[in-house]
C-alpha cells in the first residue's frame, strides 16, 4: 500500500510507520521487506524503524541485522540506534558487543550512545569507554560528559579520574572548579 504512493515525504513516513508496526510482530519479516526497498530516504526511515523496534526486544538479532550494512550513514544511525536500546535493557551485553566492533566511524558513534545511555547509571564505566572513542572531539566531550555525571554521583573517585584523564588542561579545570 505505502509503496504505490507518489515518492515523497508522506510516502516515506507512511512507510516507516508500516514498517515500524509490522516490525513489532514479526522484525525479521520486515528487515527483509526493507532491503528490497529502493535506496534512499525511504528506505532509510524504514531501517530506522525496524531497527528500534527490533533492537527492543532482541537486540543481538538486530544488532547481526546491522552489521551486514556497508558502512555509512545509515549504518551509523542503525548502530546508534541498536546500542541504545540494548544498553538501557542490558548494558554488559550491549558493551561485549561493542568489545567486537571494528575501529571506525560506526563504533565511535556506537561507543557515544553507549557512553550518553550509561553515563547516569555507571558514569565509571561511561567515563572508560568514552576514552576509547577514536575521533578526538567526539571522544572529549563524552569523557566530559560522563566526568559530570560521575562528579555528582562520587566527587573523589571521578576528580581523581579526572586529574588523570586525557582531557585538555582547560577541561579539567572548568570540570574540578564546579561547584
Amino acid at each position: 500500500w505505502a509503496q504505490g504512493l507518489p515518492e515523497n515525504e508522506g510516502r516515506n513516513s507512511a512507510l516507516a510507520n508500516v514498517l515500524g508496526g509490522w516490525a513489532q510482530a514479526s522484525p525479521e519479516e520486515a528487515a527483509r521487506h526493507v532491503s528490497t526497498l529502493p535506496s534512499g530516504e525511504g528506505q532509510n526511515r524504514a531501517v530506522a524503524m525496524v531497527v528500534s523496534q527490533w533492537a527492543s526486544s532482541d537486540p543481538m538479532a538486530a544488532a547481526a541485522w546491522v552489521n551486514q550494512f556497508p558502512a555509512g550513514e545509515v549504518k551509523d544511525s542503525a548502530v546508534e540506534n541498536v546500542i541504545s536500546a540494548w544498553s538501557q535493557s542490558d548494558p554488559v551485553g550491549a558493551g561485549a558487543w561493542l568489545q567486537g566492533f571494528p575501529e571506525g566511524k560506526s563504533r565511535d558513534a556506537a561507543i557515544g550512545a553507549f557512553v550518553n545511555r550509561i553515563s547516569w547509571s555507571d558514569p565509571a564505566t561511561a567515563a572508560a569507554w568514552a576514552q576509547s572513542i577514536g575521533d578526538e572531539k567526539s571522544r572529549q566531550s563524552k569523557m566530559e560528559s560522563a566526568a559530570r555525571a560521575w562528579l555528582n554521583q562520587d566527587e573523589a573517585a571521578a576528580r581523581e579520574w579526572v586529574g588523570k584523564s586525557s582531557l585538555p588542561d582547560t577541561v579539567k579545570k572548568r570540570l574540578l572548579e564546579r561547584k
